[in-house]
């Protein structure tokens, strides 16, 4: 997969975070993910990056690693707000997202 492509799923997941918006969030998902990933999990980590986002965010791409069959692409977010910095780490087999994560550096 391109890193183009890869870019357009990303920022995709973080525009449906800062909307509230769980079925667009699924929408490149594949079905372990789908399962994973409910409403409520999705409400909570919505509910608290949404102010984040909505201020601001710029994302710097990182590199990409393999891990168990899947292309694992990471981003460092750095947001208007002058708060911490975050790690986003996305998982992508066959073109759709198996796994998303945003955490501080070391968690």
């Amino acid at each position: 997969m391109s890193h183009r492509n890869t870019t357009v799923l990303f920022k995709n997941l973080l525009v449906s975070l800062r909307d509230d918006n769980h079925s667009q969030f699924l929408a490149d998902a594949d079905s372990g993910f789908r399962s994973a990933i409910t409403a409520e999990i999705f409400g909570r980590v919505s509910a608290d990056l949404q102010p984040r986002l909505a201020s601001g965010c710029d994302e710097i791409f990182l590199g990409e690693l393999q891990d168990r069959g899947a292309q694992v692409f990471i981003w460092k977010l750095s947001f208007s707000d002058g708060g911490d910095d975050l790690l986003a780490r996305m998982g992508v087999r066959e073109s759709k997202v198996s796994g998303f994560k945003i955490t501080s550096a070391f968690a």
